[in-house]
Order: C-alpha cells, then sequence, then structure tokens
C-alpha cells in the first residue's frame, strides 16, 4: 500500500500549480523563445514553414520504441506522421504542440521541484531504457524511497492507455506503486495486483509500432495524400525534411 505520507503530498497539479497563469504566458512566447526554452530539455527544434522538426533522446536511439507512443490515437493520419518519423528519425509538431509539450515540461518541473521541498530523493524526467525489449522514454518523477513512478498529466481528458505507460515505465524502473497525476484528480496503481497491465501495455504498444511499420513499408502509396494537420501532402513533407537533413545531419547523432 502506497505509505499515508506519500499520499498526501502527492495531490492534484492544481493544487500546486497555477495552468491557467502557465497556459497564458507560454502561448504569447516567441517562437526563438520557444526552442530556446526546449533545448533546455535536451530538446532542439527547428521551424520549416508551420512544422516544427524535434530531435531529443528519443530520435537519437531509432532502433528502439518510444513508451510515449503507447498513448497516440490510431488514426491513418497519425500513423503516417509516425512512419515518417521513423524513418527520418525526428518528430514533428504543429506550432501548437509543441507549446503545449514545453508547458507540460515546466508543470513537470515545478510539480518536482515542489515535490522535493517534502521528500528527498526526488528524480524529475528520468531517462528509462529497456534494452531487451527496445524501449526507451522518460518518466516524470521518481520516488525510488516510496518504490513509486510518477506520470503527470495535463491533458483535460484521461485515457486507458495513460496506465499503459505509467505501467511501463513502473515495471523498467522496478517500482511497485504508480501515480498517475491529472489537473484535478489522482489515480494510484499497485503494480503487484496489476501485473497483467504490463503485458497488455507492451501488446499494444506493439501492435502501434506493428502498424507504424506497415505504413513505413508503403510510404510511396501515400506520396500525394494530404496530412491536414501540416497542411501539406507526403511527398513535399518528406522533400521538407530531407532537405533540412542535408544541413543538419550532426545534430543526428549528438
Amino acid at each position: 500500500m502506497i505509505s499515508e505520507y506519500l499520499r498526501k503530498i502527492i495531490r492534484p497539479i492544481k493544487d500546486y500549480i497555477n495552468l491557467s497563469f502557465i497556459e497564458m504566458d507560454i502561448q504569447n512566447i516567441k517562437i526563438e523563445d520557444l526552442t530556446f526554452f526546449l533545448s533546455k530539455y535536451s530538446i532542439i527544434a527547428w521551424k520549416i514553414n508551420n512544422i516544427f522538426l524535434v530531435i531529443d533522446d528519443e530520435t537519437r536511439r531509432p532502433n528502439l520504441m518510444w513508451i510515449s507512443r503507447v498513448n497516440i490515437p490510431i488514426s491513418r493520419e497519425n500513423l503516417l506522421i509516425a512512419a515518417i518519423e521513423d524513418k527520418y528519425s525526428v518528430k514533428l509538431f504543429t506550432e501548437k504542440e509543441l507549446k503545449f509539450i514545453l508547458k507540460g515540461l515546466v508543470v513537470h518541473e515545478l510539480y518536482s521541484n515542489m515535490i522535493k521541498t517534502i521528500t528527498r530523493n526526488c528524480k524529475f524526467n528520468v531517462l528509462v531504457i529497456d534494452e531487451e525489449r527496445k524501449l526507451i522514454g522518460r518518466a516524470d518523477i521518481l520516488l525510488k524511497k516510496y518504490n513509486c513512478v510518477i506520470e503527470l498529466k495535463t491533458s483535460k481528458h484521461k485515457r486507458p492507455e495513460h496506465k499503459y505507460q505509467l505501467a511501463l515505465y513502473a515495471n523498467i524502473l522496478k517500482t511497485r506503486y504508480g501515480i498517475l497525476v491529472y489537473s484535478d484528480d489522482v489515480i494510484e496503481i499497485d503494480f503487484m495486483y496489476e501485473r497483467d497491465i504490463i503485458k497488455r501495455a507492451y501488446d499494444h504498444l506493439c501492435h502501434i509500432y506493428n502498424m507504424i511499420n506497415d505504413y513505413k513499408r508503403k510510404l510511396d502509396q501515400f506520396a500525394n495524400q494530404v496530412i491536414f494537420k501540416f497542411g501539406i501532402t507526403v511527398r513535399k513533407l518528406i522533400h521538407e525534411i530531407e532537405l533540412w537533413r542535408k544541413n543538419n545531419l550532426r545534430y543526428e547523432s549528438t
């Protein structure tokens, strides 16, 4: 059972942080400041037309499956984007998505710092790698003393896949407990009694990657498909990425 002390300090995000203030601040941020602040978290972003190309820890290890992808809604467009990302070892975002990512990172760091003032041995933004199962991700907060990993979600909607992501982090980090922290709610999981969720999570992620790989093999067939999120065809998007790669190859191995 999660300790009562931990239960008292792990509160909904809104209990510690003014989300509206952060959202407003980030919404008005300039592009150059956006990319600068992201670089503090080892996220390198370039703007090409209305698309942002991103290099981070996950893209630097192209042979591993991104645990965060266990969350992606399955659609043709999302799978096409993921296939292109995999082929060129980049991530693709709109400006709105990138601002949402920065918001999440800021909230995670502020929340983590708040927890650090209450309890020691709190690690933030922990790189998680499982070479055997070919997995990589970043856990938001690790409380090794309490045998617990915490995943913060600033999105307004709860999804079953959030538990999958948490389960994989807990399994790799060998923690018994996991806590999902939302803006207005906290969900605790004891993985000793929910061991089957780890297998379901891994199977679901493998299923998503099987679909991504299928799309990657058939990218030529989708050359004229418009990716509505970016307002560009697959052919044009790939062309832009290939031009970018010629000038930025040094970043892909750093």
